[in-house]
């Protein structure tokens, strides 16, 4: 749909600084590796127009803090897409038992940027993540928390983060 009543599209920018976070780089190919296994180019996965994954680390922190995986794209069922993402979060890709189910994601509230928001915590040794998508399904991402200790209780916290990452780095397509 076009026009005035055409609803808000965004596009996604990952930048260099999100408040205290600052981008790693990735000279050793691992976010562009990881970006390939969760977005494969295949025909049927055309639905995605630009996708990224990139880390952001704390300050005096060594290594990623937050693992952040961001696509745009025309997406059907924006709550099926934020799901499927959200499972693919884990590095270790989907283990029988291990990665939870759509039925045990956490729903918060999605920020000013409405939409959908979603997390769910550490279970079976995987990583926290929360994961978004937009209600007329042009922008979906996922926050994981790679911090030492980081564990369910910290979903609160995740979310928080993961609506300032998503504000941060989500503008209006032109």
């Amino acid at each position: 749909m076009f026009g005035p009543d055409a609803p808000q599209r965004y596009r996604l920018d990952p930048p260099q600084t999100i408040g205290d976070l600052t981008r790693e780089p990735d000279s050793a190919g691992r976010y562009a590796r990881l970006d390939q296994d969760i977005f494969p180019d295949l025909p049927g996965t055309v639905r995605y127009r630009e996708h990224f994954v990139a880390a952001y680390r704390l300050p005096g922190s060594a290594s990623a803090d937050f693992t952040v995986v961001g696509a745009t794209g025309s997406f059907a069922s924006p709550l099926g897409e934020l799901d499927r993402l959200l499972g693919r979060t884990y590095p270790q890709g989907p283990i029988r038992g291990g990665v939870p189910s759509p039925e045990e994601y956490l729903v918060f509230p999605a920020g000013p940027l409405g939409g959908y928001l979603k997390c769910v915590g550490n279970q079976a040794g995987l990583v926290p993540a929360c994961a978004w998508a937009d209600q007329n399904g042009t922008t979906i991402g996922s926050v994981a928390d790679e911090r030492i200790g980081a564990d369910a209780d910290d979903l609160v916290d995740l979310a928080e983060h993961t609506r300032a990452i998503r504000a941060a780095m989500t503008h209006s397509a032109k």
